[in-house]
């Protein structure tokens, strides 16, 4: 009985470094894949950061479409009355 569990004691002792560079490898790959998922992250929020600009931009463009189309409804029909006004003179 002593035999087998000195095997056991051996082999524990000699597979003893072959799991902690496994861990270690483990460990190292997993920094990696953290560090590729906070670039990732960090990449993602700066890209939301650019839409919520240019959304920002659209929407002060399309109010300005907004009142240059106000204003040339309004000069159009200033300009038609103006015409109308002359023909009937």
């Amino acid at each position: 009985m002593l035999e087998g569990q000195y095997k056991l004691v051996r082999a524990a002792i000699l597979i003893s470094p072959l799991l902690l560079m496994t861990a270690c490898a483990s460990q190292h790959d997993l920094d990696a894949v953290k560090a590729t998922a906070d670039q990732a992250l960090a990449t993602a929020n700066a890209a939301k950061a650019e839409a919520d600009k240019a959304l920002q931009t659209a929407q002060s463009a399309q109010q300005s479409a907004t009142q240059a189309e106000s204003d040339a409804k309004a000069a159009d029909e200033k300009a038609n009355r103006m015409f109308q006004r002359g023909l009937r003179k």
